[in-house]
């Protein structure tokens, strides 16, 4: 990890970090992402990929991914908030500009996890995936039966 860890800024809501989180993302500020993340508990799920654990890994990532992508405002309309003492999840639906050229929109929808530390509202989890698909094909996707069986059985185990 190239940068020092933030520690110091109390973030007093959970809301607070999920705006920061939205700023940083589309400026492309690591040293603000970084600072967001829980210190334990942290997973990231990014859309189409596997799920990343622990802090550093996902700290790691997401300084990756700041570096190849452009800035560009991402908008964020929140669906659901459920709150219990010390813990928030959040189900928003994030749109975004795709394709600079087209102005083409994308949508991800993505559910976070924030959890309340001794130094303020973290972001423990960050779970994205786009949108179903109108044209999927689940034909194609069951076609061989005794594939799917027994992937699934094996998943049961």
């Amino acid at each position: 990890m190239s940068a020092e860890r933030k520690i110091d800024f109390l973030y007093e809501s959970a809301e607070q970090v999920e705006i920061a989180f939205y700023k940083a993302f589309g400026e492309g500020d690591f040293l603000l992402m970084e600072s967001l993340f829980a210190d334990s508990g942290v997973s990231s799920t990014h859309p189409n990929n596997s799920t990343i654990i622990g802090r550093k890994k996902v700290v790691d990532n997401w300084e990756f991914l700041l570096e190849g992508i452009p800035q560009t405002t991402i908008n964020r309309e929140v669906l659901s908030v459920t709150k219990a003492p010390g813990i928030e999840i959040h189900l928003v639906l994030e749109s975004f500009v795709a394709d600079i050229i087209t102005g083409e929109l994308s949508e991800v929808y993505a559910t976070n996890v924030y959890v309340l530390q001794e130094n303020g509202w973290r972001l423990q989890t960050q779970h994205a995936s786009l949108p179903k698909q109108a044209s999927f094909n689940t034909e194609f996707f069951y076609k061989d039966k005794n594939v799917m069986s027994m992937q699934m059985s094996k998943s049961l185990n």
